[in-house]
């Protein structure tokens, strides 16, 4: 985090300790209600970045120690909600390469000069900063599920498979398909989640259907 890297360092550190207030004012509220935890806050370094710090929700507690300390409903919770980040997180990358490749063409197609060009590359960069964003929050989230599950690792890949930067590509739905197109074959995050149960024809229905709406959304926000 440096100033030439064009990150306001005064903000990061007043957002840090906003959220090392909110960490304590937790803190103060798990205690009251799960005192059995308290002896987890002796290992809590103090002066590790707020970011870094551990909540200490089942997750980040090893699973063999869930009933013993009487956690186990929380921890069945905490799936659940890890469940719906991981599907949310996909679904808004899927959003995001979306939203890049109508940005990519429009700038093809319409950007002239110096100025357009710098301009649109902003809102590419930008893009990109948000890919890279619901990439992490998918593997935290896997991760955290990784720790909370007992379910066989085979199924739990079938679940919930690693994300790989190459997943992350798709045939350009924002334009005609190329030479080639047809051959490449795009990743499992476009029939992850809410297509599960469909045959192929009905996934690459929906998510063909879903692609065109989202450009057709784009790009009448942009016109208008």
């Amino acid at each position: 985090m440096h100033p030439e890297d064009g990150i306001d360092t005064s903000s990061i550190l007043s957002r840090r300790r906003s959220l090392a207030d909110e960490i304590f004012s937790w803190r103060k509220t798990q205690m009251r209600a799960l005192p059995q935890l308290e002896t987890f806050l002796t290992t809590v370094d103090p002066n590790v970045n707020a970011e870094d710090d551990i909540l200490f929700l089942p997750s980040d507690i090893k699973k063999t120690d869930h009933a013993s300390l009487e956690i186990t409903s929380l921890a069945s919770i905490e799936y659940q909600l890890r469940e719906g980040q991981a599907n949310d997180a996909i679904t808004s990358l899927c959003n995001t390469i979306l939203h890049g490749m109508v940005l990519r063409d429009a700038k093809n197609e319409h950007a002239r000069g110096v100025f357009q060009n710098t301009r649109a590359l902003t809102f590419i960069n930008g893009v990109k900063g948000k890919k890279e964003t619901w990439k992490a929050r998918y593997r935290e989230a896997r991760l955290k599920l990784l720790h909370l599950t007992n379910s066989d690792p085979d199924t739990f890949e079938e679940d919930f498979p690693i994300l790989v930067d190459e997943d992350t590509f798709a045939k350009n739905a924002a334009s005609a398909r190329t030479l080639g197109d047809g051959a490449k074959t795009d990743s499992w995050i476009w029939t992850f989640g809410r297509l599960r149960g469909l045959s192929k024809a009905e996934q690459d229905d929906f998510t063909a259907e879903s692609e065109s709406l989202l450009i057709y959304s784009y790009v009448h926000d942009h016109d208008t």
